[in-house]
């Protein structure tokens, strides 16, 4: 995933440990199940989950609009997901979360 990840023109693959820059200046985020996950969510921008099936439980109780994300390879593929981005096409958007950092900036 990383390798194909570098190999995309529009993609930075992060390493740094301040997650909040990225957080702050990207559109986008793909990741398996992680804290940076529940924080990226928050933002409103879209997420790309890698994860397994057994943690998409609808039945499950969650924190935050973890089922609102988009699914690799369920959904749509890393392609797919990045040209949304581009075209600024997001279905799920969360714009009640946009209204709360737009007001912090």
């Amino acid at each position: 995933m990383e390798e194909k990840a570098l190999s995309q023109n529009n993609i930075i693959l992060d390493l740094e440990s301040d997650s909040y820059k990225a957080i702050k200046v990207s559109h986008g985020l793909i990741s398996g199940y992680s804290s940076i996950m529940f924080q990226y969510m928050l933002t409103g921008k879209p997420v790309l989950s890698i994860i397994d099936k057994e943690r998409k439980n609808k039945k499950r109780l969650y924190c935050t609009d973890y089922l609102g994300n988009y699914s690799y390879n369920e959904d749509m593929n890393i392609n797919e997901f990045k040209e949304m981005i581009l075209m600024d096409k997001d279905p799920k958007k969360r714009r009640a979360y946009e209204k709360i950092f737009t007001k912090h900036n």
